[in-house]
């Protein structure tokens, strides 16, 4: 280990003492200190080591703040109205994405929908006929789709925002022509032998 980094910063700490003043009240001054790994720190006590720098300071902008009873009632409002807010009866198409295209699906796409209301039940329908099975028809086409929250006597509570999906379907006149079977080479006729 090489002593002279050591004795070096014992020295300067010897050589530049950081001095409080005697009429100050203690922890009016900051001190900014760096350690041997460079890291900086900042505090209200004098080092020891003597090695720190006197930071003054600056003016700052300080927002009054309201009185603790008036905060606690902020706080106490917005809980309620995240309450209120999650009661309340609430529904959307999740997915397919209004105006989405499906190229040739190989698999039927799902529709999900996103749902709370107590006591309610959602109605999902394709082209306006009402589908148990929550997925598009795989037939090329437009679909609209509509998404209703109702109660037990079948009353429409709430209507999602409608979503339009798009199936497109290569058709015959469109699919790739496969290419013709190779023709096969000919055989070749052996040539008549002399004499025969």
């Amino acid at each position: 280990m090489n002593p002279y980094p050591l004795m070096a910063l014992l020295a300067l700490a010897v050589a530049a003492p950081v001095t409080v003043a005697a009429d100050e009240p203690a922890g009016s001054r900051i001190y900014r200190t760096v350690d041997d790994q460079g890291r900086v720190r900042f505090s209200d006590q004098a080092p020891a080591g003597g090695n720190a720098v006197d930071v003054t300071p600056r003016n700052l902008n300080v927002m009054p703040s309201s009185s603790a009873v008036e905060q606690w009632q902020a706080r106490q409002d917005a809980a309620e109205a995240v309450v209120e807010a999650a009661a309340a009866p609430a529904l959307r198409i999740v997915s397919p994405a209004d105006q989405a295209t499906f190229r040739n699906p190989d698999q039927p796409v799902p529709i999900r929908v996103a749902w709370q209301g107590e006591g309610l039940r959602s109605e999902v329908s394709v082209n306006g006929t009402v589908v148990t099975k929550l997925e598009l028809p795989m037939e090329r086409g437009s679909y609209l789709i509509e998404a209703r929250l109702v109660d037990a006597d079948g009353r429409v509570q709430l209507s999602a925002d409608p979503v339009t999906v798009y199936v497109h379907r290569t058709t015959v006149h469109q699919r790739p022509v496969a290419p013709a079977p190779p023709k096969p080479k000919p055989t070749p006729t052996p040539a008549p032998k002399p004499g025969a």
